[in-house]
């Protein structure tokens, strides 16, 4: 079975968290945590977030074993003799029912599927560095 997980900045606190997406009745998202009571028992705890934060994991790692979150920005710094050293920017989105990655200079969308570099590992050859929300200037300068 595959891990479903979302995260959203709490509105009281600007922390991330993690967890199960829940619409609560006022209509706004909120993030339920799992807590273990003294006898055993679970009980989910809601964390409401900010609405325009909330991303999905894609169910891939980066190239150091860090989850891959829609509204992270990626980095990759190229390896071929007509790119060699140069930094590759893409922030990952959700678009036609797959996580994809932005190419802003091409004006393409391009599945995350399509950079797998191991696929026993599902593995990226890209790092997260960032998120849309706390660093938007990072994709300012990149292809």
């Amino acid at each position: 079975m595959r891990e479903i997980v979302f995260r959203g900045k709490d509105l009281e606190t600007g922390e991330w968290v993690y967890g199960s997406l829940f619409q609560s009745l006022e209509q706004y998202p909120a993030i339920a945590k799992p807590k273990p009571t003294a006898d055993g028992k679970l009980f989910y705890c809601l964390t409401v977030v900010d609405a325009d934060t909330v991303g999905q994991y894609t169910g891939l790692k980066d190239r150091n074993g860090r989850e891959i979150y829609e509204g992270d920005i990626l980095m990759c710094i190229g390896q071929r003799g007509d790119n060699k050293g140069h930094k590759y920017y893409r922030k990952v989105l959700f678009e036609n029912g797959s996580f994809c990655m932005n190419v802003k200079y091409y004006r393409i969308n391009s599945p995350l599927c399509n950079h797998i570099v191991t696929i026993v590992n599902k593995e990226l050859d890209w790092e997260v560095i960032g998120n849309i929300h706390d660093n938007p200037e990072l994709l300012e300068d990149g292809k």
